[in-house]
């Protein structure tokens, strides 16, 4: 029997990876954490508020699809999990946004992080007791976040949300000598 990966397995994992980013010489994000919701202003006041370029991973649940054949029941895993990516710049919102030579800017970061996708596919994510160990990643959407230039965490920054979708594992039960099924 495979078993699905645990979340945590799969948060590390994608945590590493992001951690590992680069743009030019240097680290992508100066801060990639895990958190509980997708207020970046408390994130960053909780966190590391003199943090530029940031990238958080928020656990939104899973999903499990259930097939019956026979006797047989599979269920797959499908977590989700979003990605507040943000970058600041405070001599300019649109530099935040759009980047400058000093800084990627929020667009950027996004499309870096989007461009590990052909990577994950040739490359999964591995995930320790799971068959094959891996996990298989797919972006669902990105959009840009609106943000509050009066509070004072988020003045100058530009961010992104990408939402993922992390397939992995499935469990294949023998349901026995039930008359239903």
């Amino acid at each position: 029997m495979d078993h699905p990966p645990s979340t945590l397995d799969i948060l590390n994992a994608l945590e590493e990876r992001l951690s590992a980013l680069r743009w030019q010489y240097e680290r992508a994000f100066t801060w990639v954490a895990r958190y509980d919701r997708t207020d970046l202003a408390a994130a960053l006041e909780e966190g590391q508020t003199a943090a530029d370029r940031v990238c958080l991973l928020l656990y939104e649940g899973d999903r499990f699809e259930n097939i019956h054949h026979g006797r047989r029941l599979y269920v797959r895993k499908t977590a989700q999990v979003s990605l507040l990516i943000a970058d600041r710049q405070s001599a300019s919102r649109a530099a935040a946004v759009f980047g400058s030579p000093e800084n990627p800017g929020a667009v950027a970061l996004k499309d870096l992080v989007l461009g590990l996708w052909p990577r994950f596919a040739s490359d999964p994510i591995p995930v320790p007791g799971l068959l094959l160990n891996t996990a298989f990643v797919q972006p669902i959407s990105a959009v840009p976040l609106s943000l509050d230039d009066r509070v004072s965490a988020l003045s100058g920054r530009g961010a992104w949300l990408v939402r993922l979708e992390i397939i992995g594992g499935q469990l294949n039960l023998d349901l026995g000598q039930s008359p239903f099924f």
